[in-house]
């Protein structure tokens, strides 16, 4: 009767698994997913971006007027005054995925935004 070894040994060294076990479950690395939108907020309130990246836990807005405030919003219902400044030429981050609104008190100003999504298996 043939040992319980001797399908594996026989065409195999002992001991020496031939394939990584990573391609036998078929796991893959993961990997952090980022986007980078430009836009431009206004009088009315505008979602930060327009279409948020899936599973987003990081933000940094960059205000790139050189004289005008933008204000972050966690609804859009609600005015510039009930919002978060960020000062001109400068930049706000946070850990986060909530949905935010940006608007400003006159006129329009252009910001730059960066996302980071949680890491998930593609």
């Amino acid at each position: 009767m043939p040992s319980k070894e001797d399908d594996y040994t026989r065409y195999r060294t002992s001991g020496v698994i031939p394939y990584g076990i990573d391609d036998k479950i078929g796991r893959s690395d993961s990997k952090d997913k980022i986007a980078t939108t430009s836009m431009t907020i206004g009088t009315t309130a505008t979602k930060l971006p327009t279409t948020p990246l899936g599973r987003r836990n990081f933000i940094r807005i960059k205000n790139l007027d050189g004289a005008n405030e933008v204000y972050v919003l966690t609804a859009s219902g609600t005015t510039h005054s009930g919002g978060y400044s960020i000062a001109a030429d400068d930049e706000w981050e946070e850990s986060t995925d909530a949905v935010l609104w940006g608007i400003t008190a006159a006129g329009t100003v252009d910001v730059e935004i960066y996302e980071r999504s949680e890491r998930f298996n593609y």
